[in-house]
């Protein structure tokens, strides 16, 4: 089995470094090159970067039917064809790409990893990046970074094929912080190894979002979207809720997203059953930390579905004290909070009109029994990711995912 490594996203992210890093981390044994796709010196953009696409998909066609355990490392690729013409004051569109799309397709003995990496203001002056002196256009600066990096994370997000991994540079104390994350990725995906994520810490460096970043849009990027308070939850006080009761609960303290992900046009909704009191309720993201998350977060990217492509929420908002779920169970409790007659149905009233194609999917009972409450039957219902674990049947987790998703 052959791998083709292709890293993409703005200037001045460190593309060609991590390129570096990844060459400097390979065991002695693995063949290797280094492709770096340079900007063309001849008028004829259009005719030039076609010409080299062909070539870059012949090479890598040739590569499959000549190698075997190869690695091509490639710092940029045709893709950014999609993404550049329009800053450049370029008028043709790369419709060629289809095609190589296709061809690559055909490849059984190539396994294909695009990694995207995203950057805006936020990250050039964190990391306090500069642009490089010959780097004079606009859409090398700073002020362009969210606009390019968001263009490259919907390029990638529609590649028929291969494993997606979107960095939030963002996220990272540190840009080398970042590249080891990426790092630990790749050895999975070279090695033919499911990735299963590990336990995060009270950060978000295994997901693009954040707090302060928690929706994505296809025109926009990374984005804050307020949480949609509960009529009782007023600054968190969820005191004064008569089915719930969280006034110890550590999790209700922190500004906790109702739903993170692509609030706009997403392909596919999850919908659990409630934010973890101790896991991902004391990080603020629905679907992030915890053992069942952690699962979930590894499901989606095995089965190549980018986070850019899915709103993940549950059907009740707050964090419960001590995990408790028996206050709820009922239908008639649940039609009784707020955040399930109000918040959720009418952001999913709201999906279902903008993108019926969507998939709805219900991670547990709980999940299921509550959409059938609120009107929508057309879901997929699928047991709950912490039935696998319980069960011990976690590796099987995946192909129950992609049965019951029909990817």
């Amino acid at each position: 089995m052959n791998h083709i490594i292709i890293v993409e996203g703005p200037d001045n992210i460190g593309k060609t470094i991590l390129v570096e890093l990844i060459a400097a981390s390979l065991k002695p044994s693995q063949e290797y090159e280094i492709w770096h796709s340079k900007k063309p010196a001849i008028v004829d953009l259009y005719k030039e970067y076609k010409t080299k696409a062909h070539k870059f998909v012949e090479y890598i066609k040739n590569v499959n039917y000549h190698k075997n355990n190869y690695l091509m490392i490639c710092d940029r690729s045709f893709l950014g064809e999609l993404v550049y013409p329009e800053f450049r004051g370029n008028s043709y569109t790369a419709d060629y790409v289809e095609n190589l799309y296709t061809e690559l397709k055909k490849l059984k003995t190539v396994k294909f990893l695009f990694i995207g990496l995203y950057g805006d203001q936020q990250t050039s002056s964190k990391f306090k990046i500069q642009a490089k002196a010959d780097e004079v256009q606009a859409f090398q600066k700073a002020e362009m970074m969210g606009t390019i990096s968001t263009k490259f994370f919907n390029v990638i997000s529609n590649v028929p094929f291969g494993k997606k991994l979107l960095i939030n540079s963002n996220n990272y104390s540190s840009l080398h912080s970042r590249n080891d994350i990426i790092l630990e990725y790749i050895a999975h995906f070279l090695s033919n190894r499911v990735f299963n994520l590990p336990k995060p810490e009270n950060n978000c460096e295994y997901t693009i979002f954040s707090r302060q970043q928690n929706v994505y849009s296809e025109h926009d990027g990374l984005l804050h979207e307020p949480n949609r308070v509960c009529a009782y939850r007023s600054n968190y006080d969820v005191t004064k809720c008569k089915i719930v009761s969280c006034k110890d609960n550590p999790a209700a303290k922190v500004s906790y997203a109702d739903f993170t992900g692509n609030f706009f046009k997403p392909s596919y909704v999850f919908i659990g059953e409630v934010p973890g009191y101790t896991k991902g309720g004391t990080v603020g993201l629905p679907w992030y930390r915890g053992p069942a998350a952690t699962l979930f977060q590894s499901m989606l990217y095995e089965l190549e579905i980018p986070q850019t492509k899915c709103l993940m929420t549950n059907t009740v908002l707050c964090p419960q004290e001590s995990h408790s779920l028996q206050k709820y169970y009922a239908i008639a409790n649940r039609k009784k909070l707020f955040c399930v007659s109000d918040i959720l149905n009418k952001l999913l009233y709201r999906i279902t009109i903008q993108n019926p194609q969507c998939k709805m999917v219900a991670l547990g009972q709980t999940a299921s029994s509550t959409l059938h409450m609120l009107g929508f039957n057309n879901i997929i219902e699928t047991n709950h990711p912490s039935w696998f674990l319980q069960t011990g049947k976690r590796d099987f987790y995946f192909q129950y995912m992609r049965k019951c998703l029909g990817v």
